[in-house]
């Protein structure tokens, strides 16, 4: 399901600044993510450092065989967030080109779309990532199961001052979770609110702010020349 989400974006964003001469877009799918799933029937996933390895190998093998000299990893899972910039900073020392990253679920969401607790705690499978799946493929949603699977953040977070699910907003603590952590069923959010029209507004939104992304790393000063001074350099 991510990975189909993330490849749509990815497409409109390009058809969105294409038109503009900006970008030369290689696109590279990888659909198996983090094992935070793993207890799961069905669930594929890579421990951390072999998924890191896998990125590596196919971003080493893209600017080698291509020339690229500015690359974008964009993320659509949000248990791999973490591995994003390393990965990134990785390619800038190994090739000395320009290496950013992105995930979609940092570009916001439209106002008024989603409440603010579905944008909280609904972090997968809720009214958002639903939204999106009736928009783009509809025959994947089962809509009989479609209700609200409550998250258990509120829990978690009412017993501690500084521990939480996410980081971020004044606490400091984030938890290495698995899946059932927060819901036993494997889903937080409403997923009985969800609509395909909020999921194009939603597809929408995002793919404008991918654009926009693409153009400033497209408008960036590459750093090939920034060196230290010579008295500190290695």
């Amino acid at each position: 399901m991510k990975a189909r989400q993330g490849e749509v974006e990815a497409r409109r964003s390009g058809r969105i600044v294409g038109g503009a001469g900006v970008l030369r877009r290689i696109e590279i799918a990888v659909d198996i993510g983090l094992r935070y799933k793993a207890d799961y029937a069905g669930s594929l996933a890579h421990p951390a450092p072999d998924l890191m390895q896998s990125w590596t190998r196919v971003l080493d093998c893209a600017v080698r065989s291509t020339g690229l000299k500015r690359i974008l990893i964009f993320n659509s899972h949000g248990g791999q967030a973490g591995l994003l910039a390393a990965v990134a900073l990785d390619q800038r020392v190994r090739h000395n080109i320009l290496g950013a990253y992105a995930t979609w679920f940092d570009a916001g969401y439209p106002e008024g779309l989603f409440t603010e607790a579905e944008i909280r705690t609904g972090f997968h499978g809720g009214d958002i990532e639903t939204s999106l799946m009736l928009a783009l493929h509809p025959e994947l949603v089962v809509t009989k199961n479609l209700c609200d699977f409550p998250s258990s953040v509120d829990e978690i977070e009412a017993g501690a001052g500084q521990l939480s699910a996410y980081p971020g907003g004044g606490r400091v603590g984030g938890l290495g979770r698995k899946a059932q952590d927060l819901n036993s069923d494997g889903v937080t959010g409403d997923a009985g609110r969800a609509t395909a029209d909020k999921g194009r507004a939603l597809l929408e939104y995002t793919a404008q702010r991918l654009a926009t992304l693409i153009t400033d790393l497209s408008n960036a000063p590459m750093p090939s020349d920034n060196r230290p001074p010579g008295k500190y350099r290695a």
